[in-house]
């Protein structure tokens, strides 16, 4: 059983795209900056506005990528509207990246639209999502 386990872990490292390496301690983090996300978001619908700095949206919904383990303000949203909180957000990226992660996981809800502001054009990913998710959202 051990050398199944030690197989499983290894596949799940290698097919997760991340710039640090995996460890018990990165695992637990991104769990706390998800959680705090969610919280952020509770207090939104109560005090009418929370801002979330964190910059995991590079991450899919199954696997990671750069420096982004998990893509918290996706996991936060499916949480909100899972608890029947919320119907629909707006996710504002102010990153100069491209949300990859963020647009990809979202692309086909139309409860959910993304705005992101991305300003540095050099830095943006040479392929983006082809999925329609950018003409869909812009009017």
């Amino acid at each position: 059983m051990g050398k199944q386990t030690e197989k499983r872990h290894t596949h799940s490292q290698r097919s997760m795209k991340l710039e640090v390496p995996y460890s018990p301690e990165l695992a637990e983090a991104v769990l706390l900056a998800a959680g705090g996300t969610i919280l952020a978001g509770q207090l939104a619908l109560r005090d009418g506005f929370a801002g979330i700095y964190r910059r995991l949206h590079h991450a899919y919904a199954d696997h990671g990528e750069g420096f982004c383990a998990l893509n918290d303000v996706a996991i936060a949203n499916r949480r909100l509207q899972h608890d029947k909180l919320m119907k629909k957000a707006i996710v504002v990226d102010t990153d100069v990246h491209h949300g990859n992660g963020t647009a990809h996981i979202f692309r086909n809800d139309d409860s959910v639209s993304l705005f992101p502001f991305t300003s540095n054009t050099t830095t943006r990913p040479t392929s983006r999502p082809q999925s329609g998710f950018a003409s869909r959202r812009t009017a």
